[in-house]
């Protein structure tokens, strides 16, 4: 809004583009921290070519701030694994995860997300007690966080609507939830599926991967339980962010398996 009357439609929609372009870099750092630079790499690149994130990117609404405060609850999480500052980091991080949820209360759906990524994150630096512990600080660190806001905001009838009641007046089917995102992730899901498989063949990190590549699946099938595909687009964005690490820690994986085929069969 402030943007808006500064600059009008054109200037609100750039403010969007910043925030997309923030959870890219965010992205980028995640993914590198968590796999490799080429995962990274690769993962962006299939993220910033998914339509969600091409309409935010140019979409005058709250979900590309909501999107990018997420993103930064996330690496501000799977940062703190072995930093100095663990607790502070945590509590950052919990402040962003409830701004974002308060932003665009819909994105409440992958803070259980969140907090698996950032508990699984910590086990291999912190042991899987500690990771344990500290993941409950995170959850109930946003939880407080969220309603003490939300109390101060008084938000509660928009949050109860939009969460708790949400109701649709002229049920859209399962098919068209369905087929509208297979259309916008189809890709990003088969490929994430591809990376499961061969965490699984390889024997590591099976539980986080699986994890993230599930993230891409919690949206649609809450929107196919209730039947609509009312901003399904928007909504299946952060899902993709997630799932993008593991497409590509699968297609990094696959490339270095053929590298070293070829390799062999040169020498």
């Amino acid at each position: 809004a402030l943007a808006d009357s500064i600059g009008g439609l054109g200037a609100a929609r750039l403010i969007s583009l910043v925030f997309m372009i923030g959870s890219t870099v965010l992205l980028y750092a995640t993914a590198r921290r968590l796999f490799s630079t080429r995962v990274a790499i690769v993962g962006c690149a299939l993220w910033v070519t998914s339509e969600p994130c091409l309409k935010l990117g140019a979409f005058a609404t709250f979900d590309p701030m909501a999107v990018f405060l997420v993103c930064l609850g996330v690496w501000l999480s799977v940062r703190a694994c072995n930093s100095r500052f663990h607790g502070e980091m945590i509590a950052l991080a919990a402040i962003s995860l409830a701004a974002g949820a308060l932003t665009a209360y819909s994105y409440l759906i992958y803070l259980p997300v969140v907090i698996a990524v950032a508990g699984l994150s910590w086990a291999p630096y912190r042991g899987r007690r500690r990771a344990i512990i500290s993941s409950a600080w995170l959850a109930g660190a946003t939880i407080g966080f969220f309603f003490a806001a939300a109390m101060v905001l008084k938000v509660w009838s928009g949050l109860t609507f939009t969460v708790l009641n949400r109701h649709v007046d002229v049920p859209q089917g399962y098919r068209l939830v369905v087929m509208s995102t297979w259309s916008w992730q189809g890709i990003v899901t088969f490929l994430a599926l591809i990376g499961v498989a061969v965490s699984i063949a390889l024997g590591k990190r099976r539980l986080l991967i699986a994890v993230l590549a599930a993230a891409c699946l919690i949206v649609p099938l809450q929107q196919a339980r209730i039947q609509t595909g009312v901003s399904l687009d928007k909504h299946l964005s952060l899902g993709i962010w997630f799932a993008v690490m593991v497409a590509g820690y699968g297609l990094e994986s696959l490339f270095r398996f053929q590298y070293s085929r070829l390799l062999m069969a040169v020498c």
